[in-house]
């Protein structure tokens, strides 16, 4: 996985630098009631871009608000890519839970795309369509875990002694 900064938004139409009426919840975490509580909580909260109501062509009327806003000066592009660390505390069945992570630009890519034989410490691309060969040199004869760069996907690469016979599966 590649993981890369990203030119971010900041926020400038409140010189108190308070920005919690403007943020939102990730869109699966808002219900109607959290929606309608977040439009009504500040004009140019981010729901309106991430998560817009439902209506005929909302998607296409949540760009045009965010142009606006980009146009208007509301929301500037940071002069230089960065990688943003963030912390999120919310509640769960009343215990604090707190969520540390960042925000990037993350290399979107097939799981099986890259084969992954750790056992002897390879790994190989394995473009669509392509056939490919792929030599270790193993030690011993057995059976060794192979998975796709993600760790999804698992198989296994039987290695035969010398001369010696395919065994059938137990």
């Amino acid at each position: 996985m590649e993981i890369k900064p990203l030119r971010g938004y900041r926020y400038t139409g409140d010189t108190t630098r308070d920005i919690s009426t403007v943020v939102a919840p990730p869109y699966d975490q808002i219900s109607p009631e959290i929606q309608d509580r977040l439009y009504a909580l500040n004009l140019h909260n981010i729901v309106r871009v991430t998560y817009p109501k439902d209506a005929p062509g909302k998607y296409g009327q949540a760009r045009e608000v965010l142009d606006a806003w980009l146009a208007e000066g509301l929301w500037v592009a940071e002069a230089r890519p960065a990688i943003y660390p963030y912390q999120q505390t919310y509640t769960v069945e009343s215990t604090s839970v707190t969520r540390t992570g960042f925000i990037a630009l993350g290399e979107v890519s097939d799981y099986a795309e890259r084969i992954v034989l750790p056992e002897f410490g390879t790994s190989m691309m394995l473009p669509l369509g392509e056939e490919v060969t792929i030599e270790v040199v193993p030690q011993r004869a057995g059976e060794f875990e192979l998975t796709c760069q993600a760790g999804v996907l698992h198989g296994r690469l039987l290695v035969r002694p010398a001369g010696g016979r395919p065994r059938t599966p137990a």
